[in-house]
This record gives C-alpha cells, structure tokens and sequence, in this order.
C-alpha cells in the first residue's frame, strides 16, 4: 500500500475553518512511502514549520528522554523511565487536544508538573546526570513557559 503525503496550511487570519478550502495554493506535496511512517510527517512538518514552538519542543524532549531512559538499569527502566515517558507523552496529547477544546489545558499543565518532579528525582537518584538534565533545562523552562502563558491567555475573566 502506498501513503501519499500532505502537509495543510493552517487557513490565514480572519478566515474561518469552515470558508477555507485545502486547494492546490495551499498544500504542499511531501513525498510518497510504502509505509506509514509518523517519523517522516514529523520531519517534513518541522522543515516547513508548520508547528507552533510548543509542539516541537515537546517532541524534540520526548525524543532525547527516550534516549535518555533507555540507558536506565531494567528495574528503574521499566518502573520510573516509563512513567517520565508517560507523562511528556500525556502532556503533549492534551496540549493538542487544547487547540480545540481549551478545557484540556490544565491537564497539560499539571503531567508537565509532574513529568519535570519525576525528573528532577530521576536526577537525584543519578539515573540521569546533572549535565543532561542542565542542558536539557532551557527547552523545558520554555515548555513550562509557553503552557503558562497559553492558560493565561484562555483563562475567562472572573466576575
């Protein structure tokens, strides 16, 4: 089975999702596999920067903690590094679902908490190393930042 590739601009501004049609002026071919692979969609949709900071961010921890965990003796590997994983990966599925339903948020929120306490003990019991967890710092202060702001920002005035 073949698998054509597409990556669709979002609509401009002021143009509503219903009144935008996907035509040619805005989709993009990507390429053609004989498999499906969610790591090539990735890559193509970061070359074009279709993705706002957040999600890239996200993926882009995922990706390095996954290696990360995969250095863990089995018994921690298997109990603590699956839970760190669990919980970026939690984050990052209730951050898209926010795009739609802004309800989603503080759960987003709150597995980010979680994902960084669970590192920060990872890193206390030296499963992983002060210099990874330091260079790693800067993207998840970011994450943190930009979620907050993002529930700043959807957050109804109170009466």
């Amino acid at each position: 089975m073949i698998f054509d590739f597409y990556i669709y601009e979002y609509p401009p501004d002021g143009v509503g999702k219903n009144n935008f049609v996907h035509n040619e002026q805005n989709v993009q071919y990507i390429g053609r596999t004989a498999r499906y692979s969610e790591r090539t969609l990735t890559q193509a949709s970061l070359n074009k920067n279709t993705q706002p900071k957040l999600f890239v961010e996200l993926e882009k921890l995922y990706t390095d903690c996954y290696d990360r965990v995969r250095a863990f003796p089995k018994l921690d590997k298997n109990l603590f590094g699956k839970e760190i994983l669990r919980l970026l990966n939690e984050t990052h599925k209730y951050s898209l679902i926010s795009i739609h339903n802004n309800s989603y948020l503080p759960l987003a929120s709150a597995n980010f908490d979680l994902f960084k306490k669970s590192l920060r003990m990872a890193t206390e019991k030296k499963l992983i190393s002060p210099g990874w967890y330091g260079t790693h710092l800067a993207i998840i202060v970011s994450i943190g930042k930009e979620i907050g702001n993002w529930l700043k920002r959807t957050k109804s005035p109170k009466c």
